[in-house]
């Protein structure tokens, strides 16, 4: 099984778990264990560092040839484009979720 066919499966499995998880009635017991396959499921989704997609790929390159192309006749400004590079990366924003969710609990508890 491939990457992609991996990932394609796990994003499966986590939709049936999230729809179990909104839809079924489930003792504590259950939502607690489904919760935790849930969390899991996320943390392997967001484990690579680039995306599976060719698209997004080809723009990731695109953006890194553009800011190189424009660093060569001079222009650094263009550079300023590479800021985005890491909303491509699937850990990246992953890890800026579980940070924004810590945050988001730090302030609900107070």
């Amino acid at each position: 099984m491939s990457q992609r066919e991996q990932h394609a499966e796990m994003q499966r499995l986590a939709d049936e778990i999230q729809h179990e998880l909104d839809s079924a009635p489930l003792t504590l017991q259950q939502r607690k264990e489904l919760e935790i396959h849930a969390a899991a499921l996320a943390g392997a989704l967001t484990h690579p560092w680039f995306p599976l997609s060719w698209g997004r790929r080809l723009i990731m390159v695109g953006i890194v040839l553009f800011g190189l192309q424009q660093a060569w006749i001079g222009n650094f400004e263009a550079l300023i484009f590479w800021v985005l590079l890491p909303t491509f990366s699937p850990r990246i924003m992953g890890e800026c979720a579980f940070l924004l969710g810590k945050i988001s609990r730090i302030f609900r508890s107070h």
